[in-house]
């Protein structure tokens, strides 16, 4: 259900007409849902929340899923808003699209199933209120990873996918993507190979990652990415091109990175043209902080090389302090690098540069 408010409507009894009446979707996921009851595990459909209607609920988790229509690209700003409030009312949030419950449920109850398993049960509490803090996380047993969950880095601005964009993401989705799991993936089995493997953060539209995938067959390319028309545009590139070195997960960087990546297993990390945030209000959003850039480094192999670039002079200024301030990378070069061969030029970056704007790449090695 959409982010309206809905104090009215509950009074006239939407989430019993919701209830009664829900999409294909929603009807294919229930039935995968109560089968988790056996386990004490109760969701509630078309639960009352505050201002919202959430589709599922699992109160003893804390987990809420949203299964997403056509609509929600053009109110993805909404959703947005309705996630982050949920998120700060102590709830996890998955959402997904119908296509993605319709034809590919396995890699769904996965998923959901995963985020079940690795929670901790409350001691009966009641459902959160609004006004509880946003809960953090701790990995005792690995001191690079955070023990606070940052400020989100993005924002769901998801647009409109193309016909061929949505396409792609409906029937390449399952063959592609990795579903996200709070467990290490196991790069031999995901790629069918060993072969060096190169983490890229913020793939955008895909052009980058499919160009330098094809270039380097000899390297292994695993992109994160959480606005779906992007997704769905490296899905077209990868049939198009038959690239069989690139795999992708749709979820948030942090998380994946924490909980996906074991230490000491990337050849390379990549992370081309963050948002900026250039409001100085927002840029504790910025992706590039002290912490983050202590977990990357610790996820990359000795002699291994994270690689930055941006088009946002302040912001390669805070990078560049902040990857030399890590005790355990050491700069390539005496300041700024120089673009390397393998990072192409997008078009977005030509047309800049013509216009006299600059571009700044950082390259930094893990240290022995």
């Amino acid at each position: 259900m959409r982010g309206q408010t809905n104090k009215k409507l509950l009074a006239h009894g939407l989430q019993r007409t919701l209830r009664r009446n829900p999409t294909d979707a929603e009807r294919h996921l229930w039935q995968l849902l109560r089968g988790r009851e056996a386990n004490g595990l109760k969701f509630r459909r078309q639960h009352p929340f505050g201002d919202y209607i959430l589709d599922f609920v699992c109160l003893e988790r804390k987990l809420v899923i949203e299964v997403d229509g056509g609509q929600h690209v053009i109110d993805a700003a909404a959703d947005a808003a309705r996630t982050e409030a949920l998120e700060q009312a102590g709830f996890h949030v998955l959402r997904f699209w119908n296509g993605e419950v319709l034809n590919n449920r396995d890699a769904v109850g996965e998923r959901i199933f995963a985020v079940l398993d690795a929670g901790r049960k409350s001691e009966n509490d009641p459902i959160p209120t609004p006004t509880l803090p946003l809960k953090g996380r701790e990995n005792a047993s690995d001191p690079a990873v955070p023990t606070h969950r940052p400020i989100r880095s993005y924002v769901l601005r998801q647009g409109r996918m193309s016909v061929a964009q949505k396409r792609a993401y409906d029937e390449l989705l399952g063959r592609y993507a990795v579903p996200y799991a709070p467990e290490p993936l196991r790069f031999a089995e995901l790629f069918g190979r060993t072969a060096p493997t190169i983490l890229e953060i913020g793939f955008g539209m895909g052009e980058t990652t499919a160009a330098i995938a094809k270039a380097h067959p000899h390297n292994d390319y695993l992109g994160i990415e959480v606005h779906s028309p992007g997704v769905g545009s490296l899905l077209k590139l990868i049939d198009e091109q038959q690239l069989t070195n690139v795999r992708l997960i749709q979820h948030d960087a942090m998380d994946v990175v924490e909980h996906m990546i074991a230490p000491n297993t990337l050849a390379g990390i990549h992370v081309f043209f963050p948002d900026p945030w250039p409001k100085t209000r927002h840029q504790k959003r910025r992706l590039i902080q002290s912490p983050f850039v202590r977990l990357l480094a610790s996820r990359v192999v000795a002699g291994g090389y994270l690689h930055m670039a941006t088009d946002w002079q302040e912001y390669a200024e805070q990078m560049l302090e902040v990857l030399g301030a890590e005790p355990s990378l050491v700069n390539s070069a005496a300041g700024f690098a120089a673009r390397p061969d393998y990072r192409p030029l997008t078009k977005f970056e030509q047309r800049g540069l013509k216009l006299g704007h600059g571009v700044w790449d950082l390259i930094f090695h893990r240290r022995p």
